[in-house]
């Protein structure tokens, strides 16, 4: 990717063999299941429900499209006043919206994991920024390219890089960034992107994951390319574009005003990663890909800017404003375009949605559900409890009142309108906090003493799921950082 790609992962290297996997009988009869292991016919796409009358025609083409760290109501579709996503706008109009959908985990890594294997961070390993996928865990990629697909992969981040989360696995190409900087723009993802296309030949079904990085913070989209017209976009400020800098700079805190520019240059960091997004969506129709492609566009998780005292970040708290994310999938045909979903669902229900539109039964294990049969019986969609996670630093949250240790997980679990939020607390006591979205939707007031049969209710739940989760023995490893490595992550934020 421009003057700092690095050579691209054929994604192979990280693959378990196959004997290895048929050795974990769980990852075996799955494999079988989902056709993951290419014999011809074994597997006959379209005998699930893309292959019902009433359900979605089979997609051919696989396209699924993460911009990180936007938040959902910064864009048109969820009612912001700001153009700030024509791109994605037109997307939804022959799309399905759901109004309701969470992220896996405040990170990026962990989240594009449970995207990508359709269970949690607990389970596929990929707990933190730097932490390897479980071998135990099974990729999409894996999959799709054991049904024939070509698959690659265009991440603009070194949070997604192979070396320390081993999300390469299963794609052909894994076009990833290097140390420095650490991150690209959306238009070199772009034209390595639409090269891959292009080289392809038509025949080949294609699964496309592409990344691009842009509304992270340093917020700097470049001006000469394109430039939003809302009054006060274009105001300069003596503020930092720099993480560590602007880390110093929070403890003295931030006037309206400048909170303000900080927000415009995030909004036209969305806009400029809509041009792109736009443009490879263009591709695909000149291409003659985009009518039967099921496209899925999201985001990993949101961004904090002026709600809470640590602002302009995100990855070590579960507030709304870090896990809402947006969620718009177009599956062929445009079928049921238009329909809006108020049903919670998760990043962990993007691998279900796949597999089962191409007629592939999802397997037990995965930890999501498919999305179709929700758009086809929006009434029938059943009540679920939603987790998330975060990595804890006391620094970032300030606004609570207890003590919390550092580096440990953040847990929550949602069901409107309550959510319980889990800090590691010093002395292994947890912080617990209970939120009532319907009357306190900033997440202000900390209720927990207030109901405590609702409070040791949901507290049970998340205890329940995190055991059961632990219970399953995968095998997680932190990988250690090259010093180039732990550089990059610290000028973006990932690691105080």
């Amino acid at each position: 990717m421009g003057d700092h790609a690095i050579p691209a992962s054929t994604g192979k290297g990280h693959s378990a063999k196959l004997e290895d996997i048929f050795s974990k009988e769980v990852s075996r009869r799955d494999l079988l299941k989902w056709g993951a292991v290419a014999a011809a016919g074994a597997i006959p796409i379209g005998a699930g429900c893309g292959s019902s009358g009433a359900g979605p025609p089979v997609p051919k083409h696989i396209i699924l499209i993460s911009m990180d760290t936007l938040r959902r109501d910064h864009l048109p579709v969820y009612g912001y006043s700001r153009n700030t996503a024509p791109g994605v706008s037109k997307l939804a109009e022959s799309s399905v919206i759901f109004d309701n959908a969470l992220a896996a985990a405040s990170n990026t890594a962990p989240s594009h994991a449970s995207m990508l294997t359709g269970v949690h961070p607990l389970t596929h390993g990929v707990k933190s920024n730097w932490a390897m996928l479980s071998p135990d865990a099974v990729t999409l990629a894996e999959i799709l390219r054991g049904q024939g697909f070509a698959a690659g992969a265009f991440v603009s981040c070194i949070a997604l890089h192979s070396n320390i989360t081993g999300l390469d696995r299963g794609f052909d190409v894994y076009r990833q960034v290097g140390p420095a900087p650490g991150h690209c723009r959306a238009r070199e993802t772009f034209l390595d992107a639409s090269a891959w296309l292009n080289a392809l030949k038509n025949e080949r079904r294609v699964f496309l994951f592409f990344h691009v990085f842009d509304p992270h913070f340093p917020y700097s989209a470049p001006g000469g390319e394109i430039r939003p017209e809302w009054e006060g976009s274009s105001r300069k400020r003596d503020l930092p574009l720099d993480y560590p800098a602007m880390r110093a700079r929070m403890k003295r805190g931030f006037s309206q005003d400048e909170i303000q520019t900080y927000t415009d240059w995030y909004d036209e960091e969305i806009l400029y990663a809509d041009l792109y997004i736009e443009r490879l969506l263009q591709t695909l129709r000149d291409k003659g890909m985009f009518d039967d492609s099921l496209v899925i566009f999201l985001s990993d998780h949101g961004e904090t800017l002026g709600e809470r005292p640590w602002m302009f970040d995100h990855g070590s708290k579960v507030y709304e404003e870090q896990i809402r994310i947006p969620l718009v999938i177009k599956f062929p045909g445009a079928w049921k375009k238009g329909t809006r979903i108020a049903a919670p669902v998760h990043h962990v229900d993007v691998t279900p949605t796949v597999l089962d539109a191409l007629g592939l039964q999802p397997p037990e294990s995965m930890e999501g559900v498919p999305l179709a049969p929700m758009v086809q019986k929006p009434e029938a969609a059943a009540e679920r409890f939603m987790f998330c996670m975060a990595q804890s630093d006391p620094e970032r949250t300030s606004e609570l009142k207890q003590a919390i240790a550092p580096g440990e997980p953040v847990f929550c679990i949602r069901r409107p309108p309550h959510k319980l939020v889990m800090y590691p607390g010093e002395k292994a006591r947890p912080v617990v906090c209970l939120h009532d979205l319907s009357s306190d939707p900033k997440e202000m007031n900390n209720t927990a003493q207030v109901h405590p049969v609702i409070t040791g209710d949901l507290k049970r739940r998340l205890d329940a799921w995190i055991s059961a989760s632990l219970s399953k023995g995968r095998k997680y490893k932190t990988v250690p950082l090259s010093p180039e490595m732990d550089r990059a992550l610290r000028s973006l934020g990932y690691i105080s």
